[in-house]
């Protein structure tokens, strides 16, 4: 559906596109990260780890599994990427292994393409 094509008023409609156009540019300078998390255990660890990591203001946790120990996780600066390891390190659950995902990959959710690993 194209926004305009819809009868809603102009100023919606302007409006709609406005907010369309900002959201592309936010998304823009969009990371994606999937770090592999040592000593996730239980749900008490999640909590733990979703409460100090929700302080940084920089990232957007998309998903954190207690059966495989896996973040996802939006960032915005390596300076905020940096946070999330000392962070999780901090707390006692170190960062075994990452996955950077290019925000120039065509499909972010696909994990296989523009992606950098480091252990």
């Amino acid at each position: 559906m194209v926004i305009s094509d819809t009868n809603l008023p102009a100023y919606i409609v302007d409006r709609c596109k406005q907010i369309i156009e900002l959201i592309s540019v936010v998304n823009k300078d969009l990371m994606k990260a999937i770090a592999k998390i040592g000593n996730l255990i239980s749900e008490s660890d999640k909590r733990v780890i979703l409460r100090n990591l929700s302080r940084i203001m920089d990232i957007r946790i998309i998903n954190l599994e207690v059966d495989t120990g896996r973040l996802i996780f939006f960032y915005y600066s390596p300076i905020a990427l940096e946070q999330v390891k000392q962070e999780l390190w901090r707390i006692g659950y170190p960062i075994r292994h990452f996955k950077f995902l290019s925000t120039l990959s065509p499909n972010m959710q696909n994990e296989g393409r523009g992606e950098t690993t480091l252990a």
